[in-house]
């Protein structure tokens, strides 16, 4: 008998994520939405990962198929080559050390049926400290509906682990050469029409996690954050270009002040250019932009630091 094609197939990509793994494939495998094809895949992970994905493959024969790698291919080609094995009409991803909440896939299946020019669409999610502990929302409020434009003005706050998007589309991510940013990918899908966007926390996303390139490598992705938008910009006229650069430049500001980015005087010079002003001006555009960043800021750390939920997004956009 010819088994149906799924409906979607769902990518989970980890490495060395043991304490999580477990709960990203079950919130998987317990979504409501019958025809879900579902690719682990393991990139050489030494701290049993390799291991709970094999008994978890054992305990479920035939729900998911694990892709157990001998050795390490890297976080962006691990995903691609499960994303190039995927047989569904929409595709999604998942971090290993992510999750999702029930109703996920249903809802985002009925968003691309019911939107035939979006390409891809994300919802939103609730941000867990590595201990579990809830923060607050993963972003606030968006259209539904994000022109190219829409984006680009806000930075990265499209949570990589809600996105599901057609897999016709699939080339965004399978064609560039590694390593690929999920901002570059919001964006590029942004350029083939406007992203949707389902207000509802149906993912889980985990801070700081051992593993999170944000945490180790904050200034590498802050150069493929920029390179992702400056590349987008030429898409843009000059009115939105001007307002992504500005954004952008507050929130490298913002991150020199927490120390998790040293001066660039050469990137400065670029947010300029961008921008089509000089330093100063471009400082002062993003003085009142810089001071709603930094206000949010400081209330996440205070209410992190008196034990309490966060009301803020932790990505909130202004």
């Amino acid at each position: 008998m010819k088994l149906a094609r799924p409906r979607v197939s769902v990518c989970i990509a980890t490495y060395n994520q043991a304490p999580f793994i477990a709960d990203s494939v079950l919130s998987v495998l317990a979504q409501d939405d019958a025809g879900v094809e579902v690719l682990v895949g393991d990139d050489g992970s030494s701290d049993g990962t390799r291991e709970i994905v094999a008994a978890l493959a054992d305990r479920f024969p035939g729900r998911f198929l694990p892709v157990l790698r001998t050795g390490n291919i890297g976080g962006t080609e691990n995903y691609q080559d499960l994303v190039r094995r995927a047989t569904g009409d929409f595709i999604a991803h998942l971090d290993g050390d992510d999750a999702w909440l029930p109703g996920k896939l249903r809802a985002q299946v009925d968003f691309l049926l019911a939107h035939a020019d979006c390409p891809a669409v994300y919802t939103n999610a609730v941000a867990l400290d590595a201990a579990g502990r809830l923060l607050g929302p993963f972003t606030n409020a968006h259209p539904a509906r994000m022109p190219l434009g829409y984006v680009a003005a806000r930075g990265n706050y499209l949570m990589h682990s809600s996105m599901m998007y057609r897999a016709a589309h699939r080339e965004v991510f399978t064609a560039p050469p590694p390593p690929v940013i999920d901002y570059a990918i919001h964006l590029a899908f942004a350029r083939l029409g406007p992203l949707g966007f389902i207000d509802r926390a149906l993912a889980v996303y985990r801070v700081g996690t051992p593993t999170s390139t944000v945490r180790t490598r904050y200034e590498f992705v802050q150069q493929l954050l920029w390179a992702a938008l400056r590349e987008a910009g030429a898409h843009l006229d000059a009115p939105l270009r001007r307002e992504a650069a500005t954004h952008f430049f507050a929130e490298v500001l913002v991150a020199r002040v927490q120390g998790k980015a040293g001066p660039n005087p050469a990137l400065d010079q670029e947010l300029a250019q961008a921008a089509g002003c000089s330093k100063a001006v471009l400082m002062a555009r993003a003085g009142p932009v810089l001071a709603r960043l930094g206000a949010a800021a400081i209330q996440r750390y205070a209410w992190r630091a008196a034990g309490l939920p966060e009301r803020l997004a932790v990505h909130a956009r202004v």
